[in-house]
Formats: C-alpha cells, sequence, structure tokens
C-alpha cells in the first residue's frame, strides 16, 4: 500500500512537470489521467495519505477532469480530499482545495465536492480583500459577527441538505436553531443573501451559494409548517411503542395493538406503523406480518380517507359514521377477519360471524350491502388493496350466512361486472372468485365471476431494444438531455441541439450534417464502445440499427463540450 501510495506522488509530480499536456489534444495526457483516476480509486484501500500528496491532486485534477479521467474520478477525488479536510489540512493545501472548486464547473448533482465546499465555507475566515464571489461576500457578513451571533449561525448552517433530504428529525434541529438566532435576523439576513445569490451573471453560481440557497427553501418550509406535538406530551406508554417501532421492531406492533384496545387509535402511532408496514417485503414472516399489520391499519379511524386508494374507502368511511349499538355491532362483524385464502369459511369465523349478524338489523344489513356494492356498477375503474379484498371475501361469506335474498344475490353478481383500475387489483379479486362463485352458481349464475387473461403481446426484439435503450440513457447523468422518439434521437448538449437518425446521420440545430470521429476519442472509451457496435452489427446485420452505436453517439453529443474534438 505505501508502494501505491508513493506511485501516486510520483504520477502527480509527472503531471505538475508536465501539465502544458493536460487537456491538450495528446493521447499521453489520457493516458496519464486515466492512470491517476485508477490509483485514486484505489488509494481508499490504504487510508489518507501525506497531505502534500493530495494538495498536489488537488492542483491538477481540473485538467486530469478535462482530459477524460472518467466520471467516477471527481467523486473519488472529493471523497478524499473531504476526509483529509476533516483530520485538518494547512493554508497551502486549502489554498489548492479553493483554486480546484473554481476550476471545476460546479455540477448539478450534490455530491462529494459540494459537501467539501460548504465545509470550506464553514471553517472560512475572512477571505482575502480582493475576492469578489458572491460567496464570498456572504462570509464577510459571517466574519462580521459577534462570537456569539457567529456560533448561532454556524449551527444553523451545518444542517444545510446535501446528501439527503430533510427529515423530522432534522427540521427540529432546525426549528431549533432559528429559535436560537431569531426569525426577524434571519429573515433580514436572507432577505439581502437571496438578492446577492439570484443575481444574473454569465458564470454559474458557486457549490456554495447552491447550498446555502437550498438550506434557505428548506428552513422557510420548516418554519411555515406546523409544530408536531412534542413526544413528551403524548400519553403515558406511547414513547416506548413509537421507539420500538422506528426500530423496525414487531414487538412494537404488538404494543401498538394493546395500547389501541385501551386507549383507542392515536394520529402518531399509526403513523410509526404505516411506515413499518412499508418496511415488510421479502420473507415469508414479512409477508404474513405485512397482511396483518395492514389489516390493523385499515381499522384505523384517525388517519383521512383517500377514496380512490380502494373500493373499501367507502365501507371505511360509514363504519366511522356509526355510533352506538349500530356501530359495536357492525365493527363486531367487519373486524371477524380471517386470512384464510378459501372457498369455504373457516367454522371458526363461521361462529363468530353469526353471533355478530345476529345483532344487525337485516334491513340494515342488506341496505349496507347495496350501498357498498353500488361503486361495482359504475363505468369509473377501481382499486383493491389486500385488506380490501379481505373485506369483502368476508362480506360475501356474511351474505352465504343469510336467508335467500334475491336483493342481496343481485348486489354480489355486480362484483363481478366492476372494472378494476390496475392488474393488481384484479390478480386480488382472483383470490375471492371461489367463495363468490360458490354463492351465486346458484341463483345468478350470471353473476359469476370471471377474469379473462390478456393475450400476450408478440413479442417485439426491436421494441424491447429501443426501451431498453431509453431505460440506459435516462440512468446516465445527463440522462436529461436526450429522448428518445420512434424515428430518430433528440440530444440537447451543451454548445448545441443535434438530431440522431436511426441510420446513425447527426443533425445539427442549424441543419448542418456532423460526424463523430471515434478516433478522436481516448482510447479507454473507444476499446470500450467499439467492439460492442462491432458484435452488434455482426448479430443482426450491417444495415440495421445499431443501437449501441446510437448509443454511443447521443452520449458523446450530451458532453460536446467536453468531446468537441471529436465532432466534426
Amino acid at each position: 500500500m505505501a508502494a501505491l501510495a508513493a506511485s501516486m506522488c510520483s504520477q502527480i509530480r509527472l503531471v505538475r512537470t508536465h501539465s502544458e499536456l493536460i487537456a491538450s489534444d495528446q493521447k499521453l495526457d489520457a493516458r496519464i489521467a486515466q492512470l491517476i483516476s485508477h490509483l485514486v480509486n484505489r488509494m481508499f484501500e490504504i487510508g489518507v495519505a501525506e497531505e502534500p500528496t493530495f494538495a498536489e491532486l488537488a492542483l491538477q485534477t481540473a485538467a486530469i477532469e478535462a482530459s477524460g479521467a472518467g466520471s467516477m474520478f471527481r467523486a473519488d477525488t472529493g471523497r478524499l480530499l473531504l476526509d483529509l479536510t476533516k483530520k485538518g489540512i494547512g493554508p497551502a493545501t486549502r489554498q489548492n482545495l479553493h483554486a480546484m472548486l473554481q476550476a471545476l464547473y460546479p455540477e448539478d448533482r450534490f455530491g462529494g465536492m459540494h459537501e467539501l465546499a460548504w465545509r470550506l465555507f464553514l471553517e472560512a475566515e475572512y477571505p482575502e480583500d480582493g475576492e469578489t464571489s458572491r460567496s464570498a461576500q456572504i462570509c464577510r457578513d459571517l466574519g462580521e459577527m459577534k462570537p456569539e451571533r457567529w456560533k448561532l449561525w454556524i449551527r444553523l448552517l451545518k444542517l444545510a441538505p446535501i446528501r439527503k433530504a430533510t427529515d423530522a428529525k432534522s427540521e427540529q434541529k432546525i426549528r431549533e436553531a432559528l429559535d436560537r438566532i431569531g426569525r426577524e435576523d434571519w429573515e433580514s439576513r436572507v432577505a439581502s443573501w437571496c438578492a446577492l445569490l439570484q443575481q444574473p451573471e454569465s458564470s454559474p453560481l458557486e457549490r456554495q451559494g447552491q447550498i446555502l440557497l437550498r438550506l434557505i427553501d428548506e428552513v422557510r418550509r420548516v418554519a411555515e409548517s406546523p409544530q408536531p406535538q412534542p413526544t413528551s406530551q403524548l400519553p403515558n406508554g406511547t414513547q416506548e411503542v413509537l421507539k420500538l417501532l422506528r426500530e423496525g421492531r414487531h414487538a412494537g406492533f404488538e404494543q401498538a395493538v394493546e395500547y389501541t384496545k385501551q386507549r383507542g387509535y392515536q394520529l402518531e402511532i399509526v403513523e410509526a406503523v404505516r411506515q413499518y408496514h412499508d418496511t415488510l417485503h421479502g420473507s415469508v414472516t414479512d409477508q404474513a406480518r405485512r397482511q396483518h399489520v395492514g389489516w390493523w391499519l385499515w381499522l384505523e379511524d384517525v388517519m383521512p380517507i383517500k377514496a380512490d386508494d380502494c373500493w373499501s374507502s367507502i365501507v371505511r368511511a360509514d363504519l366511522r359514521d356509526f355510533t352506538g349499538a349500530r356501530k359495536k355491532a357492525w365493527m363486531e362483524l367487519i373486524g371477524n377477519m380471517t386470512f384464510a385464502v378459501v372457498t369455504n369459511p373457516p367454522a371458526k369465523w363461521v361462529k363468530i360471524a353469526q353471533s355478530a349478524l345476529s345483532k344487525i338489523d337485516p334491513e340494515d344489513f342488506r341496505n349496507q350491502i347495496r350501498r357498498w356494492t353500488e361503486p361495482f356498477k359504475s363505468d369509473k375503474p377501481l382499486r383493491l388493496s389486500t385488506p380490501g379484498r379481505d373485506v369483502l371475501r368476508c362480506l360475501i361469506w356474511d351474505c352465504s350466512l343469510c336467508p335467500p335474498d334475491p336483493e342481496l344475490d343481485e348486489a354480489l353478481a355486480s362484483i363481478g361486472k366492476a372494472k378494476w383500475k390496475n392488474k393488481e387489483s384484479r390478480d386480488r379479486l382472483s383470490k375471492i372468485s371461489g367463495p363468490l362463485n360458490d354463492i351465486l352458481s346458484a341463483s345468478h349464475p350470471e353473476g359469476v365471476l370471471t377474469l379473462d387473461k390478456p393475450v400476450p403481446k408478440t413479442y417485439d426484439p426491436q421494441a424491447a431494444m429501443d426501451k431498453a435503450l431509453s431505460e440506459v440513457l435516462k440512468s446516465q447523468p445527463l440522462g436529461d438531455r436526450i429522448e428518445i422518439h420512434p424515428d430518430h434521437i433528440f440530444v440537447r448538449g451543451e454548445r448545441d441541439h443535434y438530431r440522431i437518425g436511426m441510420d446513425g446521420v447527426i443533425t445539427r440545430r442549424s441543419g448542418r450534417h456532423v460526424r463523430v470521429n471515434m478516433d478522436a476519442l481516448p482510447p479507454y472509451i473507444t476499446q470500450l464502445v467499439q467492439p460492442a457496435i462491432d458484435a452488434m452489427d455482426l448479430a443482426q446485420g450491417m444495415f440495421q440499427p445499431n443501437q449501441m452505436r446510437l448509443f454511443s453517439l447521443a452520449t458523446i453529443l450530451a458532453n460536446d463540450e467536453q468531446w468537441e474534438s471529436a465532432i466534426d
């Protein structure tokens, strides 16, 4: 490992000695840049090397990147230099880092370089008098504060969201930091800072300014949002339940069930259970738990009901409106749940259902079933969740326990006529076709549920290839600059716009034809791309659209500023 660090030092010295080669139209500079990129990637295995090595790296990073070091070079370099900065650096290295950040184009993606720039900004003392950047002027404003005020502002600025979105915990920290500063002081200062940062200038806004604007937006959003109820003000026992649920432990859900039986549903607990429910995927145990947790959430009565989430929203809304003995009887009936996917209900379930039905007026039961099945007659497509499917199956069984009733049979027959919004809803409905058809086959055979499987589409290899190409391009860092159309690809480059025909003909926005000279690209690109292009030509024929060639052309043209020398 020590030899690797020494090798990197020698490479950096070589670059500095022959810096006139870097970013020129030479093959040697690309090879040197490629080697240094590999070495930087391996540096994570040996830890932080000596500070002078990284100072040299910072000094040459912009030139190395411009010569084609690869997409990961900037990210690797940012992480290494950030680790070095956290351990402490000298004034000379700090100056080199500032020079590097000014030379690199401030990309849109917030990554290691943004985090490095923000750390240097927070640690900065007074900038030089000649420094006129927008962030330097803000740095002067911070430096002119009294030490006590400066500490309060730095505490808030450290909460800037760089790599991840603001969560509930960081929102609370923002509120606390903002209260210490005082909202009046905050608003007066950020008003002038925003005016400064948003001035139209020819050069793009530096990373520090980008991060500060994002922080200002987050602070304003948090300040305008309602203050959440502190956990300490919740009823006794809630804190322990919330803690277990946030840790993803099923014991937390079991305690939430018992807690709810005693005190009813609590909004904070319901939200925590909902988040826990979203984590239950994968194993058989998780799937079983997900069904039980989902049913508990279906029964909750404190969160707003979204009518379009599931057909059963109409049932949930009516249950909430019921009162007194009527509500108690209906909740006893609906709460009698079994997850067994069988045609005939289990004997234990039947015993409880018969007892619950005896407490509900038969006319009330008939009217509610007719009301709840009314949406199935509409032309509006419906959704069916897993708990909604289970409710529907149990209601069908409840109807089978009642004396013969044409109105109930007619209501059940409408289920087979329903239109469903997506495949998931249709698949869930198929799980209850057994009990429904068993009941309807004698009285209303026309209502028997049939779910015709859609005829699979004929496989189109060209369409599949086009779709794969589109997905790959969208996943690229500059994928938003590339649009896939049936007969061409449209590319928004940094310098110009291009239309690539499926035959590979490229046209500029002006209408002039251009071509991409692959031989002018660095060897590490041509050695990777050209064999893939040739292999596809051999596989499908020379006169078919070569998707790999189109993909390569689109990617190069999207980076036309970097690969200008290869575009004739």
